[in-house]
């Protein structure tokens, strides 16, 4: 997903940056130019005449002032918008990543799902919901340290994102758990992104000071239905089927109870 300019970065660096990524730095060049030019070329003529300098002299001379000036200052112009519109959309995606991991963080998962369900919605389109808990995370971190826990987590998370979809949007969840928005996935999809997951997480392979460390995960899986009048509501029953994969013993996949009526229950090793 695109980063955008915050609406508190001025108005028209974002105008000016857009206009420059649409027709070109040189025709942006060319109407601020012409904008600086006209001015200070008309002002040079007002100020000339009660001075009693010759229309044609006046004329010349503000011409190449206004000349010079305007094409410094359009050069400049373009100068510090450029590399100056280029930080901001950074530090905007910056500010939506969780520093450990890289992928999104909480806020912003729930802003963009909350775009996305709506549009399901709209559009009669499918949409789930992944949630992953990395089992006995709290052992490994208190055995080994914060500092594993933290290059574990990153991991994974590089892992899963490495074979999502470009629609799909990875994201920590709270602080050994990952959720995931899959766009235009029906059931069955879901719940085999889902188990692909936890096959991926038990062949991880992490290791950490000469110690390979045994990982793997619970999860529990949801898809938009007619009962969920909010985004709350189908992050609740993924909640609650990650509960029942939890339950179960773990290292395995459960599904929401309405998911699929037939097959509540997914996969155990």
């Amino acid at each position: 997903m695109s980063a955008h300019l915050a609406p508190d970065h001025p108005r028209w660096l974002q105008q000016l940056a857009e206009l420059r990524r649409r027709h070109g730095a040189s025709l942006v060049w060319a109407g601020v130019f012409a904008a600086l030019w006209l001015p200070g070329l008309g002002l040079t003529l007002l100020l000339s005449a009660p001075l009693g300098v010759p229309l044609a002299t006046a004329a010349l001379l503000g011409g190449i002032g206004s000349l010079l000036c305007a094409a410094a200052a359009s050069a400049l112009l373009l100068g510090v918008a450029d590399p100056l519109d280029r930080a901001l959309r950074l530090l905007g995606r910056q500010g939506t990543l969780d520093a450990v991991t890289g992928v999104c963080d909480r806020r912003h998962f729930l802003h963009a799902a909350e775009r996305e369900m709506s549009a399901a919605r709209r559009y009669q389109r499918p949409c789930a919901l992944v949630l992953l808990q990395l089992d006995h995370f709290a052992q490994i971190q208190g055995r080994f340290g914060q500092r594993c826990g933290e290059l574990l987590l990153r991991r994974l998370a590089e892992g899963a994102q490495a074979h999502l979809r470009q629609p799909d949007l990875l994201a920590r969840f709270d602080e050994d758990r990952f959720i995931l928005l899959l766009p235009d996935t029906d059931p069955l999809g879901a719940l085999d992104v889902a188990d692909r997951l936890r096959e991926r997480t038990e062949r991880l392979g992490f290791e950490w000071q000469g110690q390979v460390l045994q990982c793997t995960a619970s999860l529990g899986v949801a898809a938009l239905q007619a009962q969920h009048v909010g985004l709350q509501q189908l992050v609740q029953a993924t909640e609650a089927a990650l509960r029942e994969a939890l339950a179960a013993g773990r290292n395995c996949v459960r599904a929401d109870a309405e998911l699929l009526p037939s097959r509540p229950h997914v996969t155990k090793p």
